[in-house]
């Protein structure tokens, strides 16, 4: 064979080769997808009605979060926080220290980072007093009326996170008495004579502070009269808060949602309609939608306040009994995880929407709310169904379209 015939067929070879190693590159997806069809999706939107508002006062003891303050809210109307605080008489104490009858007693408060509630660069001035109505954390509510006299005490918040304050001598002898109390009848007598402290604003007051539960106590300072001296840490016995909100705006196509369940609202959902035209449908998925009145909320906050963020709506069955129990502390049919931007909330509803086409759910009746089971203070503004059209709450139903 020639020279120049070899190099015919060595180029020849290597040209088969390359054209092997392309083939065998392709995608190997791409094989029959001109013979599948895509599953298809079909949106469905349906009008839901409001059929009522509702408005309950919530639990507000034993929670997490101790709010405190007042602050005038041009949308939500002035809210007034009373906290309750009572010092426990058992703290623990290191066997190491001798509690001597000469200690002094202060209050602590840390507050937490959570954000304030109101004008964040005003100070806040509160007077401390004795409570003189019965009351207990596990049953107060918001709209509880509660009694106070014989001042105590004061202070003031500003930037600082650490705020201790002093409390009168006449109050801490008194707790002094039930402390160094050994009989097995101490601890229902303090809880009866003594009746905790009310944390009261100031009338001029612009803004409301949280602490954390666990962050807000009193504190014992032994030895004073002597080289050394021990702090003992008093958590609390017992704590709560009332709230008193008057003047709010009500404004034109929207409903309010309060985290102390003073607004909520009752749906009617659209089940006859769901069962005559989804019955067939292959239903992957179905939404409640609520759009937030951004403008309004915004356009009433001053420079330089806050209003702290509603950041999921829950959705209820209506219970037969004990309401406020259920909203506040029982199982939703449906949450929404976050709001999902543009002031836009949806709720997961799908099991709720096959229990009514294929199984036994017979309530169209639904509630609409946001609670805040810690105790922060959050409210926001919905648009109802007399607003635009696409502003108006909807239910959307994500289904496969039929592939015939």
């Amino acid at each position: 064979m020639s020279r120049t015939n070899k190099g015919f067929f060595s180029l020849c070879i290597s040209l088969l080769t390359l054209v092997i190693i392309f083939n065998g590159c392709e995608d190997p997806g791409s094989v029959g997808s001109d013979f599948v069809e895509r599953p298809r999706l079909t949106f469905d939107t349906l009008s839901i009605s409001q059929t009522e508002a509702l408005s309950y006062n919530a639990y507000s003891g034993r929670l997490s979060f101790i709010p405190f303050g007042k602050y005038s809210d041009q949308l939500f109307g002035e809210v007034d926080v009373l906290s309750l605080v009572q010092p426990s008489i058992n703290p623990p104490v290191d066997d190491s220290i001798d509690v001597d009858e000469n200690f002094q007693l202060k209050m602590r408060i840390q507050l937490d980072s959570l954000p304030h509630y109101g004008d964040t660069l005003s100070q806040s001035n509160f007077n401390i007093y004795e409570i003189s109505s019965d009351w207990r954390g596990r049953s107060i509510r918001i709209d509880d009326e509660i009694q106070y006299s014989n001042q105590v005490g004061s202070f003031t918040v500003g930037d600082e996170e650490d705020i201790i304050v002093d409390l009168s001598q006449d109050w801490v002898d008194r707790y002094k008495n039930f402390y160094f109390n050994e009989s097995a009848s101490s601890d229902s007598l303090y809880a009866n004579q003594m009746k905790g402290l009310a944390l009261v604003a100031d009338q001029n007051n612009s803004r409301i502070s949280f602490a954390r539960t666990s962050n807000f106590n009193f504190m014992i300072v032994n030895g004073v009269e002597s080289d050394t001296t021990d702090t003992i840490s008093v958590p609390l016995m017992d704590w709560g808060f009332t709230l008193e909100r008057t003047g709010a705006v009500n404004s034109p196509n929207t409903f309010p949602l309060h985290s102390t369940l003073e607004g909520m609202m009752k749906i009617t959902m659209p089940n006859d309609v769901l069962k005559e035209e989804s019955q067939s449908e292959n239903i992957i998925r179905a939404d409640l939608v609520f759009y937030e009145a951004e403008d309004e909320m915004s356009q009433s906050l001053s420079a330089n306040h806050n209003r702290p963020p509603v950041n999921f709506l829950n959705l209820y069955l209506e219970p037969d009994i004990e309401p406020v129990y259920e909203y506040q502390f029982g199982a939703t049919i449906g949450s929404s995880d976050t709001d999902i931007g543009d002031g836009v909330f949806k709720i997961n509803i799908t099991n709720y929407v096959n229990s009514v086409l294929f199984g036994e759910q017979s309530e169209d009746e639904l509630v609409i709310g946001t609670r805040s089971t810690p105790g922060q203070l959050r409210s926001t503004l919905i648009y109802d169904f007399t607003a635009p059209e696409n502003l108006r709450p909807k239910l959307i139903i994500t289904s496969l379209a039929d592939q015939q």
